[in-house]
């Protein structure tokens, strides 16, 4: 989907956003008719939701089938109260109190990535952000975002809690996930489920809320660049908090690829 076009005002941007007046690329005229859907609302989709909506983005779609518990309380910005409840639904409810004056459209979907008409949401985006620690449903989201052609952000940690990765995706330009794991089955609703095992050593694990917060600044970052043109981040960014050691790359198309190879690089 195509990022509107507005000239900056400032006369027009909310209090709340003063600070990002000035910056390249930013206009709250643009902020807030973009859309941003964000598949996870834990550990990674939580922080990153909340630094998305704090640019001044308009519409969110959240989606999380999960619920909070006790476990998550130390990583994902929620409280005791919201233990037994919907992820998406109590993270709508937290956003929608940030601001006074910006009215942020947030609808949340408390159901498997799988139970809805995905591709009809992802048309409407501008951007798709998954945070899930199920890969299947990833590689099912990167093949819904190559078909409609919209940027993807990818996020992930490994199971010692101190690696992590942030991945762009634009189609026909960068390498879609299944670029790297080419031999994976396409998937579809009849056979992508919690049982199939694609795990790539992420998942359920170790997660300290320092790695959580760096990946998810990493992401929102990359977000807000790409949104808002402001530059061309790396498609690939990988993080080892355990020696601090920072790396960059661009992943390139693979040829054999089943879902992205027949696209054309515009």
């Amino acid at each position: 989907m195509a990022l509107p076009n507005f000239s900056s005002s400032s006369d027009s941007t909310p209090r709340e956003f003063s600070r990002l007046i000035g910056l390249k690329g930013w206009s709250y005229e643009k902020a807030r008719e973009m859309k941003v859907i964000i598949v996870g609302c834990g550990g990674l989709g939580n922080p990153i939701a909340r630094l998305i909506t704090r640019l001044g983005i308009g519409n969110l779609v959240l989606i999380d089938n999960d619920i909070v518990e006790i476990e998550n309380l130390n990583r994902d910005g929620f409280e005791v109260c919201d233990i037994g409840k919907n992820k998406a639904e109590i993270l709508k409810r937290k956003l929608e109190k940030i601001f006074e004056n910006h009215s942020v459209r947030i609808e949340a979907i408390p159901k498997n990535v799988l139970e809805i008409d995905l591709q009809e949401i992802v048309e409407e985006a501008n951007l798709v952000v998954t945070a899930t620690d199920n890969t299947s449903s990833r590689i099912y989201v990167n093949d819904i975002c190559v078909e409609t052609n919209t940027t993807m952000i990818d996020t992930g940690f490994t199971t010692d809690g101190l690696r992590g990765h942030v991945r762009l995706i634009i189609p026909g330009k960068t390498a879609c996930l299944r670029c790297s794991y080419f031999e994976l089955p396409v998937l579809d609703k009849t056979n992508l489920s919690d049982k199939v095992d694609l795990s790539m050593k992420t998942g359920y694990a170790v997660s300290p809320a320092p790695t959580l917060s760096f990946l998810a600044s990493l992401a929102a970052m990359i977000a807000f660049n790409v949104l808002f043109e402001i530059s061309k981040p790396p498609n690939y960014i990988s993080v080892n908090l355990a020696e601090m050691k920072f790396s960059t790359a661009n992943l390139k198309r693979n040829p054999r690829c089943e879902i992205c190879s027949a696209l054309d690089e515009s």
